[in-house]
């Protein structure tokens, strides 16, 4: 779907006799396209909304949560301690996962 879904055409005197009309049309979605002698010469569209910060679109879809704290490393939990396991102990793990017991 293209940000423009309609156009109106206006004539360039239309344009320059009632500007303040013409312009209050243009919005999100709709276009004005002003024609010289038949030929459409400019196209008059609103701003385009601001392009989202990545990290906000992914907030707001719920994909990430924003921090909280104060930016310190006093409120982070502690990493628990993982289990030391040697390379024979990962090897029967394998087997097993893949059913050589």
């Amino acid at each position: 779907m293209s940000y423009i879904d309609e156009v109106e055409t206006v004539t360039k005197r239309e344009l320059n006799q009632n500007t303040a009309s013409v312009l209050a049309r243009v919005r999100p979605g709709h276009t004005i396209e002003v024609t010289e002698r038949g030929v459409a010469s400019w196209w008059i569209t609103p701003e385009p909304p601001p392009a989202e910060d990545a990290l906000e679109r992914m907030a707001r879809l719920g994909q990430i949560q924003r921090p909280t704290g104060d930016g310190t490393f006093r409120d982070l939990k502690p990493i628990p301690e993982w289990e030391h396991h040697t390379s024979e102990d990962i090897q029967e793990l394998l087997e097993w996962a893949r059913g050589d017991r």
